[in-house]
């Protein structure tokens, strides 16, 4: 389960260290992150699929023999649960700027949709946010 949520953080990590991460699209990066702890409060990740596969198949995880009770089940999805909530909880805390960034993920070509008609007036509402964020006339931007 560790060794799950570590991968998640990993790649953030590795990301908001690179040359190539921006104010643009990190807020994407962040939610993706976010979504995927999510995901893992119920569905099993890489290392946890490999844990289970070998327990059930031999009672086992390398080598080492795996007793268990009735009650352990209930115990461990209840701590999966709020370990994974927890960690969400706090990249939460840790980038409370999310409408800030999601706002400028706008800016990211990638995002922007493909007929020209929907992109027309595609971000205006978040250019304008922005604008209002970093203290900034509207009037600049639009000569």
């Amino acid at each position: 389960m560790l060794k799950d949520a570590l991968r998640c953080i990993k790649h953030l990590s590795l990301y908001l260290q690179s040359t190539s991460a921006s104010v643009v699209d990190v807020g994407c990066h962040v939610t993706n992150i976010k979504l995927k702890l999510l995901a893992l409060k119920q569905d099993n990740g890489k290392s946890m699929t490999k844990f289970f596969s070998s327990y059930q198949s031999h009672q086992q995880y390398k080598g080492v023999d795996i007793v268990k009770k009735d009650t352990d089940d209930a115990q461990f999805t209840a701590l999966r649960c709020q370990f994974f909530q927890s960690l969400v909880d706090n990249f939460e805390q840790r980038f409370p700027a999310e409408n800030f960034l999601n706002s400028a993920s706008c800016l990211n070509r990638a995002m922007w949709p493909k007929d020209p008609l929907d992109r027309a007036l595609f971000g205006e509402a978040d250019v304008a946010r922005l604008c209002k964020d970093l203290q900034m006339s509207t009037a600049k931007i639009c000569r």
